[in-house]
């Protein structure tokens, strides 16, 4: 990746945390604005009842945020893995084709080409299996984001529901 490629990505992600930090501060604070608000009554078919199950929605919607946050840290994990992997192939590749022997960094003990052909044969197996892993990361991500924001809209619609029908049920 070059510089700007990087530096792009870094902006990418620093605003894809502060967009998931700002939505679960959202959910976080519509949780503790109606639970302070609301008044105890009996369930029914009232605009109480709406605004429960508006409550029980949003601490949902909660969860699946933390849910969420949890899964990008280990996306961004697994993700570092397969790009350091793919660069120490890379790099024994290159050596194999300039050919002689190497150092090997991770314990300086001395490489021939045969060595550096079953490492770059190790990695040939297990990027794949990071790979499908990350993925299956990112496919959780993209349903726990619908889910997440279906939740968060069907919340906010209870709520706002509760109060508009509020008057009309007492």
């Amino acid at each position: 990746m070059d510089e700007y490629s990087a530096k792009a990505y870094e902006n990418y992600r620093e605003a894809s945390q502060r967009f998931e930090y700002f939505v679960l501060g959202l959910c976080v604070a519509l949780v503790a604005y109606a639970g302070q608000t609301l008044q105890p009554e009996r369930f029914g078919l009232t605009s109480y009842t709406v605004e429960i199950v508006a409550i029980l929605l949003l601490i949902t919607c909660v969860a699946i945020g933390l849910k969420r946050v949890e899964k990008i840290i280990a996306f961004h994990g697994a993700n570092l893995r397969v790009l350091e992997f793919k660069e120490r192939r890379s790099a024994l590749a290159k050596f194999v084709l300039e050919g002689g022997r190497r150092v090997n960094p991770e314990t300086s003990e001395l490489w021939q080409p045969e060595d550096m052909k079953k490492q770059i044969a190790e990695f040939d197996k297990i990027i794949p299996e990071f790979e499908k892993n990350l993925n299956d990361l990112n496919e959780t991500l993209v349903h726990l984001y619908s889910w997440r924001n279906c939740l968060l809209i069907s919340g906010l619609i209870g709520l706002v529901a509760s109060k508009v029908l509020a008057p009309y049920f007492h």
